[in-house]
């Protein structure tokens, strides 16, 4: 069983192009609107017939990343964010780590995604939209 809830923040962020990569228009400083869906996966708990409350969810949600992210500069609060929580991976060491922060819409869902997962002990999903018609789901 699944159950999702929807987010929104808003913030700034540039996209340093590299010998890799053009990132055209998104290498200026720029912002979005974000929005959010996070999904939980799991079973109906027998005492509370629930699999969790949306307003735990909620909490944990807004409280673990909307709260530290929203109306902020992604490439500093990001890897800040990434920095506290204390899980490692090679490619979001690599995108959050150096001297430029690639703050993309891929590596912000994998973070975001491992932060409430670990926070919440059951299996979560992110879908990221950084424009009306542009997401990442992970």
């Amino acid at each position: 069983m699944k159950i999702t809830k929807e987010f929104r923040f808003e913030a700034s962020h540039k996209l340093d192009t590299n010998d890799k990569c053009d990132y055209g228009p998104c290498s200026n400083l720029h912002g979005h609107s974000y929005k959010m869906y996070v999904t939980v996966e799991g079973e109906i708990n027998p005492n509370t017939f629930m699999l969790i409350n949306f307003k735990d969810l909620k909490e944990v949600v807004n409280s673990e990343i909307v709260d530290r992210i929203d109306h902020t500069h992604l490439n500093d609060s990001f890897s800040k964010l990434y920095k506290e929580s204390n899980i490692r991976l090679k490619i979001l060491d690599k995108a959050l780590l150096g001297n430029k922060v690639y703050t993309t819409c891929e590596v912000m869902s994998t973070l975001i995604k491992h932060i409430i997962q670990k926070k919440l002990g059951c299996k979560v999903s992110i879908k990221l939209y950084e424009t009306a018609t542009s997401y990442c789901e992970v």
